[in-house]
């Protein structure tokens, strides 16, 4: 395949607090996906309830930094796709960058539901945000677990997508896809 000509004058590069933005969440993200599978396989033993607290601490944190790039790119749209791009891909990218966008809200908000409607009471650092209910509430408990499970798969497929569309971009295309990522420019 021919090397794409360089697009720098067509794509504005994508500034520092929007990659630090994006990082920061895919750690948060995938260091979640990875607690929740532990958390899953503890059983009630252990350290189960100290890392169902640091679980439930960092979704908070997830939730709060997802609202605020759901609210940077309603208000700003997204940094301007390289030349590169055919109109399939601008699609696709943008359908899986919006997928992830918004699990990266419907994960916290269903593992609080999953929280709240099993008494469990919702704390951040100690302080308590929102105290148990006085009963519980099976369904709503295992219908937030249900969307609960079914976005995590769905954000580990779109993740599988979107890196994929990189790595594609950087080593077939060789065009400024990921670059753009990792240094801006």
């Amino acid at each position: 395949m021919s090397r794409v000509p360089d697009d720098a004058a067509d794509a504005a590069p994508i500034h520092g607090p929007t990659r630090a933005l994006h990082w920061l969440l895919t750690v948060l993200v995938l260091t979640m996906l990875i607690l929740g599978k532990v958390i899953d396989e503890m059983e009630h033993r252990g350290a189960f309830e100290l890392l169902r607290n640091w679980h439930i601490n960092i979704g908070l944190l997830v939730l709060a930094l997802g609202t605020a790039r759901a609210w940077a790119r309603i208000r700003h749209g997204f940094p301007a796709p390289v030349v590169s791009l055919t109109g399939v891909e601008r699609l696709v990218a943008r359908l899986v960058q919006w997928t992830l966008i918004l699990c990266t809200l419907l994960m916290p908000i269903s593992g609080l539901v999953m929280a709240v409607a099993r008494r469990i009471p919702v704390s951040l650092l100690g302080i308590e945000l929102l105290p148990a209910l006085p009963e519980r509430i099976p369904w709503l408990g295992s219908a937030a677990a249900e969307v609960h499970e079914a976005t995590a798969i769905l954000i580990l497929i779109c993740l599988a997508a979107h890196v994929g569309g990189a790595l594609k971009h950087h080593l077939l295309d060789r065009d400024r896809v990921l670059s753009r990522m990792l240094s801006g420019r």
